[in-house]
């Protein structure tokens, strides 16, 4: 993926966010002109570690109506 953010603008974080539970490698690349490319975080020697995460709370049906009125 790449992302123009229109001009020269700082960066001090990137929050990235996979389903997967095994964790993922990954690579962060920026170029102020889209060629020259310098790394910004390199996660490719190993998978990072899945991310624990409580399960989505469930959603309530709305109540079931019989026959008719």
């Amino acid at each position: 993926m790449q992302v123009d953010l229109g001009s020269v603008t700082s960066v001090s974080s990137v929050v990235t966010m996979f389903e997967k539970p095994s964790g993922y490698k990954y690579l962060l690349e920026y170029s102020s002109d889209g060629t020259n490319r310098s790394t910004f975080d390199d996660h490719t020697a190993s998978y990072t570690a899945p991310r624990r995460t409580s399960p989505s709370p469930r959603r309530r049906s709305p109540p079931a109506t019989c026959g008719s009125p």
